[in-house]
Formats: C-alpha cells, sequence, structure tokens
C-alpha cells in the first residue's frame, strides 16, 4: 500500500480555473519524490492539498489507505510536516525553541517535552547543521540560517510524510549538501518541489507536474531518472522558443508604434503647409 496516493485530483482557487487538473501520484515510505514543472503548473497547490490546507474539487487524497479527510488536524499535524517557500518569524525564539516547536503535535495540552522529545529536537538539529544556532533567536539568523531552523522544526516532528516547498531558498552551496543528506536519512516518504539540480538528481522518482490548460502532463507522469535530461532540454528549447516569439512580437509592436507616429507627423506637416 502507497503512504500517499493521489487519484484524479483536481484543485484550484477560482471556479471554473482549475490549477490542477486529474493529477495522479502514489509515493511509497522511503520515497524521495520531486515533482517537477514549469512555474503556475500547480506544484505548491498539489502541496497544500495534500498537506490538507487544501480540499480538492475533486477526486481522492490518501495517506496509509485512509481519506485525508477522515484525518482530524492532530492527527495530520503529527502524520505531515511542512516546509513552506519562505517562513518569517516575529517572536524572539530561540532555534532550539523553533525546532521544538515540531514536537506539539506530540504532546498533551500544557505538557511538557519529555526525553524522546529533546532527543527528536537534537537529532533534528544535528541533520540541519544548526546545533550551534541552538541559543541564537531566530530573529538573529540569516535567511539561509533561518530556512535550515524550519526544515529541523518538520523534521523535528518525525512525520511519516514531509512537504518541502523550494526549501534550498536562500541556502549556499554547503547548506544544500547537508539538506540533501538529511533528507537521504529520513526515514518516511518525501515529496519535493523544486527547481535545483542537486535536489532533482537526489531524488529517487520524478513527476512532472503541469496543470495549465491543454498541457500534456496535467495528469501526472512518472518520469524515469535516465528521462530527466531529455526532459530539461525539452523545457528549455519550449521557453527559448517563447522568449524568441515573444521578441519579435514586441519588435513588431515597436515597428507599428513607430510607423504611427511617422504618420502623426506627416499629418500635421501637411496641415501647417
Amino acid at each position: 500500500m502507497a503512504l500517499l496516493h493521489l487519484d484524479d485530483v483536481t484543485a484550484g482557487y477560482r471556479p471554473g480555473s482549475p490549477v490542477l487538473r486529474q493529477f495522479s501520484l502514489s509515493v511509497e515510505t522511503g520515497a524521495f519524490a520531486a515533482l517537477i514543472g514549469p512555474n503556475g503548473s500547480g506544484k505548491s497547490t498539489l502541496l497544500r492539498v495534500v498537506a490538507g490546507v487544501m480540499a480538492p474539487w475533486s477526486g481522492r487524497v490518501t495517506l496509509d489507505g485512509q481519506e485525508l479527510s477522515e484525518y482530524s488536524r492532530r492527527d495530520l499535524a503529527r502524520r505531515i510536516a511542512v516546509v513552506p517557500q519562505a517562513a518569517v518569524s516575529d517572536f524572539e525564539f530561540s532555534v532550539e525553541e523553533t525546532v521544538g516547536m515540531g514536537r506539539h503535535p506530540h504532546l498533551k495540552r500544557f505538557q511538557g517535552m519529555g526525553e524522546e522529545d529533546r532527543i527528536a529536537v537534537a537529532e533534528a538539529l544535528e541533520l540541519t547543521a544548526t546545533a550551534e544556532l541552538a541559543r541564537r533567536s531566530i530573529r538573529e539568523l540569516s535567511g539561509g540560517e533561518r530556512q535550515r531552523v524550519i526544515i529541523a522544526r518538520a523534521l523535528a516532528q518525525q512525520p511519516q510524510l514531509l512537504l518541502l516547498d523550494e526549501p534550498t531558498n536562500h541556502l549556499d552551496l554547503e547548506s544544500v549538501d547537508a539538506l540533501v543528506e538529511g533528507l537521504a536519512k529520513f526515514s518516511g516518504g518525501v515529496v519535493l518541489v523544486s527547481h535545483d539540480e542537486r535536489l532533482v538528481d537526489a531524488a529517487t522518482e520524478l513527476w512532472v507536474c503541469d496543470g495549465r490548460e491543454g498541457a500534456q502532463d496535467s495528469g501526472g507522469l512518472r518520469l524515469e531518472k535516465s528521462g530527466y535530461t531529455a526532459y530539461r532540454k525539452q523545457r528549455i528549447a519550449i521557453m527559448e522558443a517563447a522568449a524568441s516569439a515573444a521578441a519579435r512580437e514586441a519588435r513588431v509592436r515597436a515597428q507599428r508604434r513607430l510607423e504611427a507616429r511617422r504618420e502623426r507627423i506627416e499629418r500635421l506637416g501637411s496641415k501647417r503647409s
């Protein structure tokens, strides 16, 4: 049984304008799945649906064989952790306190962390190379350091499924390498949205996501790792062709404006004469 399964999922933000179209996907425990596709193709929307933040218009989403809608918010928080594109904290929490927040779904109300929770936090700090930052305020950190702390918080949650949306934003090369190493040690399933080739190369499986109207891969296409280079070449060729067409159109519009201006000047000259 797949850890995560999507069956013909359609979702969007405005009625009649789906961003995700009849998308299907299966992710096993231990798999590292990367969602690839152009901007605006529905990748982040898919993560929102899987996280339970957004209800699909149609189709089924199951986690461990159970409909996602049947889980309570607390149960989902124990099972799914999310690393967003950008996270901002307005409070002076220390790094250790911030990472410790990942343990809240496992604690009862007003219950303090026990030994198991402290071990989970320490392991998450080590995996993300943030242990030396533990006592510092998260507001003092650089963008890259803060992103590593948010990833550590998600790992401290010890979820079955980890969702990451462009997690390498603000990260330097060394931090990306540490992230790849940490994800390799994660025992659950990973679903990642990223344009970073190092993360895509580290993934065990690739899924093409393109929910735009008329797109060939709107329903989800599992791509063999060996086919990724060909896919990238195809996308680059499409973008270059689009850029070339846009440049031609811009030149045509500029020429038309110039001709119209000349005509106005000629008419003005005729009237004066």
